[in-house]
């Protein structure tokens, strides 16, 4: 999945790239910013904002957000990409409620430049 992401976001920049958006110079720059990591606890330092994209099922995604409940600093932010689910439906198992809250990007991200961020009824004030 990993090698997956890598050349599906490759070729995302080509393609901007290629639109006319990005110069070659710009998008060895964004590509040059990512980082890509095999263990999930090494991802986990020194992050203020954790957003994940799996499966759209609650249950994935709470065990998914349980997990990195464990790794991640207590100050980071958990959201979650969801256009479809409530994220009070899974709030509790990110072991974080109070700072978690959904995001959906509208597509093309690098056309609309927004997004919406949702959170739910125990979302603290500060993080929405």
């Amino acid at each position: 999945m990993l090698e997956t992401a890598q050349r599906r976001i490759a070729e995302y920049v080509l393609t901007l790239q290629q639109e006319g958006r990005l110069t070659a110079e710009a998008a060895q720059a964004a590509l040059g910013q990512l980082q890509y990591f095999e263990q999930p606890g090494a991802a986990a330092e020194d992050v203020d904002l954790m957003s994940e994209s799996v499966l759209e099922d609650p249950k994935v995604k709470g065990q998914v957000f349980a997990q990195f409940n464990k790794l991640y600093p207590a100050h980071t932010l958990f959201a979650t990409n969801t256009s479809t689910l409530l994220p009070s439906r899974y709030a509790h198992a990110t072991g974080r409620p109070a700072q978690f809250a959904a995001f959906h990007f509208h597509t093309p991200v690098w056309l609309a430049n927004v997004v919406d961020v949702m959170p739910h009824p125990g979302t603290a004030a500060k993080v929405d």
